[in-house]
């Protein structure tokens, strides 16, 4: 019987898209293809795409790709000769009264994840040239005199940080270049449970060589940076005790991390201060490797300075490139959503910190194009500066809340109002709610991840204000 069907007309006829339409799933457009959660694996984010001008799909995930008759034996589990009368059918030919078979309930298997393959402690030769570079700027004053002069840093800095092992000059096509340290968290420790106390090491990886622009090795008008080895990853720098450190300052760039170490004169102290953690990022990635690997206190509050420049910008928003949300002006431009519900955007490197751990205060310079290295270096900013933003965004212990917390108040809200009523059942049944006296803020981003309707929004967002006045007003 399969041998009376043109299998060409078949496909001429029936698209590949209405079969994954037809089973229910819900593609939407990224560009050429269509995006779709694979059927045959268990996924939230899609990763299988449509190509509908070739009839043919492939999932990213889970590797299965092929054309409607792919499909429809693997969704239905038979074989060629079943699926051809079945498509054939809902293409309008041979028997009209033919009834194509059901899709099957299958266990969606999981797709195993992809393990990340860290790199290997420096070692050996690589740990020599290292330390080699390290020594030879310890013992230069002179070019520790330049790099003092070209950064705009004080003079006791780069001593500080070459006898800390964190700079050197590393020789690089026969010539000394600025170099750093890159560090990463021992792997063993990243999967420590939440209830255990927190006790992660760095181990030295790699270092970060600048190369400065029309030199060898760069030949471009920029500086660019080499890893050596290369192949390590963009683990961020550190200074300080992440595990234990109660304030965290996050800049874009080592040498910016530098600059707020010297502006906060941390570098003169007898001891660096335990609370503390300075961050610098290297690149894109590394944020994403501080999420992923890095053990940080839940109470912990981070102080954010990004850069005055579009990639500093994402870090507050994530743009997307096909926001259903807004009209696309161009196949590669970036856009920013006019809503938080765009189901294209990923959360920005701030939003998902703040999922990590308590608090997250971000600042960027008013003085575009600049960096913190920059307003260190002419003047712009302050030692007072800083202490005093830290200051306006901490928590007044003074006037510490002692009224119930939101939830509390929820569980023993005795209103009768109807609106209430559902809210305050929603806020009590939601386990992933965020936890203590997180700000409206807060809530508002957890609801929208729910994809909440907007009039349910309207009515937490109605219960949380009278829950406020009611607190203000007894307290």
């Amino acid at each position: 019987m399969a041998n009376h069907y043109d299998t060409d007309e078949i496909k001429s006829r029936l698209q590949i898209t209405t079969l994954f339409i037809k089973d229910g799933h819900e593609p939407r457009r990224s560009g050429s293809t269509l995006l779709v959660c694979c059927p045959f694996h268990d996924e939230k984010t899609p990763s299988c795409a449509i190509t509908e001008h070739q009839g043919t799909f492939h999932c990213y995930g889970c590797g299965i790709h092929g054309d409607i008759f792919t499909y429809w034996q693997e969704s239905r589990g038979v074989d060629f000769k079943t699926a051809l009368p079945d498509l054939a059918a809902l293409a309008g030919i041979g028997a009209r009264d033919y009834i194509p078979t059901a899709p099957i309930k299958k266990n969606l298997r999981k797709c195993s994840p992809r393990n990340e393959k860290l790199p290997d402690p420096l070692t050996g030769k690589p740990l020599q040239k290292w330390l080699s570079a390290n020594d030879t700027l310890t013992n230069n004053p002179e070019e520790q005199s330049r790099i003092t002069a070209w950064r705009g840093y004080s003079n006791s800095l780069v001593s500080w940080a070459t006898n800390r092992g964190l700079i050197g000059l590393f020789s690089y096509y026969g010539t000394p270049r600025e170099a750093f340290l890159v560090e990463m968290p021992t792997p063993s420790l990243t999967t420590q449970k939440t209830d255990e106390p927190l006790e992660q090491s760095l181990i030295p990886v790699s270092c970060h060589i600048r190369l400065a622009a029309n030199t060898k090795g760069n030949k471009h008008p920029k500086q660019s940076w080499r890893f050596s080895p290369s192949g390590c990853g963009s683990w961020p720098f550190i200074a300080g005790d992440h595990t234990t450190a109660k304030y965290l300052f996050i800049l874009e760039g080592q040498w910016d991390a530098l600059a707020l170490i010297d502006v906060m004169e941390w570098h003169t102290l007898k001891k660096w201060p335990s609370s503390t953690c300075v961050i610098g990022l290297r690149g894109a990635t590394s944020g994403d490797k501080l999420l992923a690997h890095y053990q940080l206190r839940k109470d912990a509050i981070a102080f954010a300075f990004a850069d005055a420049d579009t990639a500093g910008a994402t870090w507050f928003f994530s743009p997307c490139r096909h926001c259903p949300h807004h009209p696309k002006k161009s196949h590669t431009a970036f856009h920013e959503c006019a809503t938080d519900q765009c189901t294209d955007r990923k959360p920005a490197f701030l939003e998902a910190l703040e999922q990590k751990i308590s608090y997250v205060h971000g600042l960027q310079p008013a003085i575009h194009g600049a960096d913190f290295n920059d307003l260190h270096k002419y003047g712009h900013i302050t030692r007072k500066d800083i202490t005093d933003f830290i200051r306006r965004k901490l928590p007044d212990h003074r006037r510490k809340p002692t009224g119930p917390t939101f939830l509390q108040w929820c569980k023993n809200n005795k209103s009768t109002d109807p609106l209430i009523l559902q809210a305050t059942a929603h806020v009590i049944a939601d386990k992933r709610r965020p936890p203590g006296r997180k700000p409206l803020k807060s809530w508002l981003r957890h609801w929208n991840t729910l994809h909440l309707k907007p009039e349910t929004i309207a009515k937490l967002q109605t219960t949380w204000n009278t829950w406020k006045n009611e607190t203000t007003r007894t307290h």
